[in-house]
């Protein structure tokens, strides 16, 4: 009885290996003769094998090969020292080329300077690495020492307090994605914002 193998599933451009049993002479259709044939397909694809015994009685089988597409490359978006990741099935954040453990949520927070990619996996597997980033960690207390800027609670839940030392300008509040949440005029150096309507992020 001729076996084709399992049926596969395998990401465009991936190299498979194919082993046919139950006989003695094996005839791949396209191929040369043997057991084994490598192949690229590039897209789904059924390859059938002739399997013949010592006897000269042949069977033959199939096996379905599913080829599936990469994620496009993510784009990642930049708000600060946040970062947001197109929309995948799963993530895996890097920092100068490694892997950072337990970094796979699409959004993360660099915590000091380097290059930054992140590797998205859709629902086949199959996964695209994004360009690197070049990113600089700006904390509270640098930006403190460029314009006395104080902001406290940190986290909030209810209110959060902005002192800034100057006696006019905007305040204004964005969201992981990029997204203006608040706007303000400020007219006094001390500001009390209400951000109990905030979904729980980083802003």
């Amino acid at each position: 009885m001729a076996n084709a193998g399992e049926d596969l599933e395998i990401c465009s451009g991936e190299t498979i290996e194919l082993t046919a049993t139950g006989g003695d002479v094996y005839q791949w259709t396209g191929f040369n003769v043997g057991p084994t044939i490598v192949t690229i397909p590039n897209q789904d694809t059924v390859y059938e094998v002739n399997v013949t015994n010592e006897f000269n009685c042949s069977d033959t089988d199939e096996v379905a090969v599913q080829v599936n597409d990469y994620p496009d490359t993510p784009v990642i978006s930049i708000s600060g020292n946040d970062l947001l990741s197109d929309p995948a099935e799963s993530y895996q954040w890097y920092l100068n080329g490694e892997a950072i453990e337990g970094a796979t949520d699409q959004e993360y927070i660099i915590e000091e300077d380097g290059d930054y990619a992140v590797e998205v996996t859709n629902e086949f597997g199959c996964s695209t690495l994004s360009e690197e980033q070049s990113l600089v960690f700006v904390g509270l207390e640098e930006l403190s020492r460029w314009n006395d800027l104080k902001i406290y609670p940190n986290p909030a839940s209810d209110i959060v307090v902005i002192e800034t030392g100057l006696n006019q300008g905007v305040i204004e509040i964005y969201d992981a994605s990029g997204r203006l949440v608040m706007s303000k005029v400020m007219n006094q150096p001390r500001m009390q914002l209400d951000v109990s309507g905030f979904s729980v992020g980083v802003y």
